[in-house]
């Protein structure tokens, strides 16, 4: 027996909780250091109201729910990604396309590398920056997935 209360829903419902790529926006200088060299990128807000980061732009996500989590896409060519910051909260990383280090403890020493579905959880707390490090494809855009815990997780660039 099902403990777990069953709803319904309406076909509405589902639209306005369904995120097409192709209709998602970003904004070039949605972070304060988005526009630094070696910091470009694309970030896609998918799901959830976003990060609470002073002097950030935030655009529509694809789905404005708050319900624990936060979920957005970035696009990065090699060399690119976001500067030090930190969290409040659990930041899972998963590669779609590309290499990427996530790098730790504020030393470039410290990272882990992870290809096409690979899986990097950083904990609250601990200073962090990553970037695309696809060898051979200079100009070539790769997707990373970045979720976040919460329903409302804080960022500061350190």
């Amino acid at each position: 027996m099902a403990t777990i209360p069953i709803r319904t829903t309406t076909l509405d419902e589902m639209r306005g909780r369904t995120a097409h790529f192709a209709n998602l926006t970003y904004l070039e200088d949605r972070y304060v250091d988005s526009l630094l060299p070696g910091h470009r990128r694309r970030n896609y807000a998918v799901i959830g109201p976003g990060l609470d980061v002073p002097d950030q732009k935030t655009p529509q996500p694809g789905v404005v729910i708050r319900e624990g989590f936060n979920f957005s896409y970035v696009e990065a060519k090699p060399g690119n990604g976001a500067n030090w910051h930190v969290h409040d909260q659990n930041e899972t990383f998963v590669a779609h396309t590309g290499r990427w280090r996530i790098y730790f403890d504020k030393d470039d020493a410290k990272f882990m590398e992870i290809g096409p579905l690979d899986v990097c959880a950083v904990p609250a707390g601990v200073a962090r920056r990553f970037s695309n490090v696809t060898p051979d494809e200079p100009e070539t855009l790769h997707l990373i997935m970045v979720i976040l815990a919460g329903s409302e997780p804080k960022a500061e660039f350190v």
